[in-house]
């Protein structure tokens, strides 16, 4: 599991390569590391999305959209975050 220097370096280095993006798509993996919104929800809402900035807190990542709305991920055991371009 990273600890909060490797998951600020990873915001460092993530965030000007996603900041003003838009989500065109998204396939949500594991279901069950989800609560609320399911997974067909969840990428419902966000296709069309913007992002705004990047941040961190603790060992999360804050993606905050044009929306207002905030996609929150936590890098679990592995650590790896993949986004396809």
């Amino acid at each position: 599991m990273p600890e909060l220097p490797e998951v600020e370096t990873i915001v460092g280095d993530l965030a000007p390569q996603v900041e003003g993006r838009v989500f065109q798509e998204g396939t949500v993996y594991w279901a069950g590391a989800l609560e609320e919104p399911g997974p067909d929800e969840l990428v419902r809402e966000l296709v069309g999305q913007r992002i705004e900035s990047l941040s961190r807190r603790g060992k999360y990542i804050l993606f905050e959209l044009g929306s207002g709305q905030a996609l929150i991920i936590h890098l679990g055991m592995t650590g790896r975050l993949y986004i396809s371009q």
